[in-house]
């Protein structure tokens, strides 16, 4: 087994190609199965985008796994992350990240965000701001109003 490095030419399903740099000259390999976090109850899935640079276990038959994207001198870690910040950051701007030393989430969305939940929903905080310059209230009456629904802006 060698851990041979290469860059995505494209991803289907979990499997991608991976141009790598040999004697004579570029090869690009068959697709080759991309290790994920979960794949069976809990599932998780992050393609990967062509252009990324990969770390794949060979054996000596030719037969690989993909191990995961790698860090290089073009692509550096998101700006922030260290030992103590875990960071998701998109191609779109958002970003999600968690500081363990200051115990604090933060999620700063590019658009929309939807939370569905089937069940019960409970939010409880010391303090809470909702800053908004139009929305509605639905399903819960108005303190003040007395309606079920509530708009303003």
């Amino acid at each position: 087994m060698k851990i041979r490095y290469g860059i995505v030419q494209g991803e289907v399903d979990g499997w991608a190609t991976v141009m790598f740099q040999t004697a004579g000259g570029n090869t690009v390999s068959p697709p080759f199965p991309v290790v994920q976090r979960a794949t069976v109850g809990d599932r998780d899935f992050r393609p990967l985008r062509k252009g990324t640079q990969v770390a794949v276990m060979l054996d000596d038959d030719g037969e690989g796994v993909i191990l995961g994207a790698t860090y290089n001198e073009k692509d550096k870690p998101p700006d922030g992350a260290n030992d103590k910040t875990w960071i998701t950051e998109f191609g779109d701007g958002t970003t999600i990240s968690y500081d363990t030393e200051q115990k604090k989430l933060t999620i700063e969305a590019s658009g929309d965000i939807e939370i569905a939940v089937v069940g019960a929903c409970r939010v409880s905080a010391e303090e809470c701001t909702i800053e908004a310059t139009s929305g509605t209230i639905q399903g819960l009456r108005c303190q003040y109003t007395g309606r079920p629904t509530h708009t303003f802006g």
